[in-house]
């Protein structure tokens, strides 16, 4: 979009996240935005629910490939080299990750890889803006069909650090 020096634009996307990040980071071009497509819940639910609990899952079942989804790292950066780690996990255990698939609404393989690198990233800025892991999955309960008893036994338990809980809620 060309950027005239005295006039800002008006933002209209199908695509919520699009919408929000760019309102936010080009303030100078535009007045406010109205995203379509957006998030139908609040933020933290959502990025519980979509990003950290199914990254608890994923770590159960392929342990070692990804970071801690409560303690991401600053460093960590979706590469080439990550999605192809995750691809290849996936790819050698379909038993694995059919539940993964199922729970996280992906159509296959490939598009379930990008969705767990994303994520993990999403987490590591949500952990790096409000200092610590915001989630707490100490009560979660997980179904995934016939494996959720054994997946809940097994599953890795989080609590919250209490300031980053109260960032994420405020944001």
């Amino acid at each position: 979009m060309r950027a005239v020096a005295d006039r800002r634009y008006f933002l209209l996307l199908m695509g919520g996240l699009i919408a929000l990040a760019l309102t936010e980071s080009m303030t100078s071009y535009y007045n406010g935005g109205v995203a379509f497509s957006g998030l139908l819940s609040a933020p933290q639910p959502f990025l519980k629910r979509a990003a950290f609990d199914l990254l608890v899952l994923y770590r159960h079942y392929f342990h070692g490939i990804l970071p801690s989804p409560a303690h991401v790292g600053f460093s960590y950066a979706p590469d080439q080299q990550t999605l192809d780690s995750v691809t290849a996990s996936l790819a050698s255990n379909e038993a694995a990750a059919a539940p993964l698939r199922a729970y996280s609404g992906a159509r296959n393989n490939q598009d379930l890889s990008e969705l767990l690198v994303f994520h993990t990233d999403a987490l590591r800025d949500l952990q790096q803006r409000c200092g610590g892991n915001p989630f707490d999955n100490r009560q979660t309960l997980y179904t995934l069909g016939s494996e959720s008893a054994v997946v809940n036994a097994g599953v890795e338990r989080y609590s919250a650090e209490s300031a980053a809980q109260a960032c994420a809620s405020a944001a």
